[in-house]
């Protein structure tokens, strides 16, 4: 067999690895089978046991498979135009019948489709990424590098021609050939130097900020709020630039909830965080007015009453620490009871500003024995081994806490009971008075009943007074 004729079958036998891939729609081993083509005529064993075929038979088989392949292409042709139902894929690729899509009018092979069962897998559309709410994507700063770039080669071209201009018209000037024109484009050259060079040195220092801001949102994402002390230790800056730098960023929206604390010591970068720190912000003003005021009003007090005041008040925080700590709900609401009450003792204290030796016993041993108690309590609360003894203790300890807030409430009862003498006092000597000023109901109703009388007898006067007038000018007539 000649070189063309072993050409030309070889040719064939490709192609009917060709033809087959394309019936099959499998493409898998197409490029193994053609290799094959190509490797077995290499063996002399095989291709002395090869049917040899003629020019004829080859440019034949040719022919069908051009035949074959426009048929191919006229059926996928027609199954395109036919294809009712399209699945717009999110890019923006549209799926036929499963055999393929089209994009831009050509037929592509289906990604989405299985080659082991023939059918396609449709995959349901991802959701669309949402935006992230506190910081703005990192861009590059490639294209402001590139404009100080540009800038730097306009002031250095704008210089250069600048002093070509200007170092003869200043010599000429000084020679006595004085030019406008020359030393003004000199001029003109020199600011547009000048104009570059600014222009460079905003573009890189606002490359250097982008560059700087994925620092600063890699640390601002850990936990949304950092001191900005620790923000320029990790950046290598002056604090003064990192808060500067920060405030930049935040107008420009790179963070879009960004926040600095009152002392600008604080960055946040989320409004709920932000909030919480204004609400703890107020919060704390109120204490400090409420404790400025307690220390106002324990000024003007006696010193022992002062004393007395701050010992309960240590007494009743240990209560409230231990209380917290307790896991028992219905013996934190009793301490709670016992705090209170405690509290308004001291209240009443306050206002009396003086003492007395009940409240020296409350403060001197109930209070102090009764915070004892409640960290007993919250310790055999921790064991974790509930023997008899601990029960028993604890079980004692919960039913001495009603006694306990039933003496401390009889003893703030105590204050309002004299209270309650002293406001009957007043109302008594208040009576008394109006009784001597007959400014009492009664002797008010009296007042009325006589100042009637009175109206009506000088009524019946004032009748007769008339009658009698009238008489006298009958008898005159």
């Amino acid at each position: 067999m000649s070189d063309f004729d072993q050409v030309m079958r070889k040719v064939g036998d490709v192609l009917d690895v060709v033809d087959n891939a394309i019936r099959k729609n499998d493409y898998s081993n197409m490029s193994r089978d053609i290799g094959d083509v190509f490797s077995r005529d290499s063996d002399p064993k095989t291709a002395s046991g090869t049917q040899r075929e003629t020019l004829s038979q080859q440019q034949a088989r040719m022919q069908q498979y051009r035949e074959r392949a426009a048929a191919a292409r006229r059926e996928q042709a027609q199954r395109a135009a036919q294809a009712s139902e399209r699945v717009v894929r999110p890019d923006n690729r549209t799926l036929n019948d499963g055999t393929g899509y089209y994009r831009g009018g050509h037929m592509q092979q289906n990604p989405y489709r299985n080659p082991g069962n023939g059918g396609d897998v449709r995959h349901t559309a991802p959701a669309p990424r949402k935006p992230d709410p506190y910081f703005a994507p990192v861009q590059s700063s490639a294209g402001k590098r590139l404009l100080a770039g540009l800038g730097i080669t306009g002031a250095v071209i704008c210089g250069f021609i600048g002093i070509l201009i200007g170092v003869p018209a200043v010599i000429g000037a000084l020679a006595g050939r004085f030019s406008v024109a020359a030393l003004s484009m000199a001029v003109f050259f020199g600011l547009g130097a000048a104009a570059s060079a600014l222009f460079a040195r905003a573009q890189k220092k606002a490359a250097d900020l982008i560059d700087r801001y994925a620092k600063y949102k890699g640390i601002m994402s850990k936990k949304l709020y950092e001191d900005t002390k620790a923000i320029a230790d990790q950046m290598d800056l002056p604090v003064e630039t990192v808060i500067k730098e920060l405030k930049q960023l935040t107008l420009e929206r790179k963070f879009k909830q960004g926040h600095f604390d009152l002392d600008e010591k604080t960055f946040i970068a989320s409004d709920e965080i932000y909030q919480q720190y204004l609400d703890t912000q107020i919060r704390a003003t109120e204490l400090r007015k409420q404790q400025e005021e307690t220390e106002k009003e324990n000024g003007k007090l006696p010193s022992e009453v002062r004393a007395v005041i701050e010992r309960g008040s240590e007494y009743i925080e240990q209560i409230r620490l231990a209380r917290v700590e307790i896991e028992d709900p219905a013996i934190r609401k009793k301490i709670a009871g016992i705090e209170r009450t405690s509290s308004s003792i001291y209240e009443e204290l306050r206002e009396r500003g003086r003492l007395t030796d009940n409240l020296m016993t409350f403060t001197d041993y109930y209070l102090p024995t009764t915070a004892k108690l409640v960290a007993a309590y919250e310790e055999m609360e921790e064991q974790t081994v509930q023997g008899e003894n601990v029960l028993a203790a604890r079980a004692e300890i919960e039913g001495s806490l009603d006694t306990i807030n039933e003496a401390f409430e009889k003893l703030l009862d105590s204050f309002y009971k004299e209270k309650a003498m002293d406001v009957s006092s007043d109302i008594s000597v208040m009576k008394t008075l109006m009784k001597q000023e007959g400014l009492t109901p009664d002797d008010l109703e009296a007042m009325r009943q006589e100042q009637a009388a009175q109206a009506v007898s000088a009524a019946e006067t004032a009748e007769g007074a008339q009658a009698q007038a009238q008489t006298m000018t009958l008898e005159g007539f």
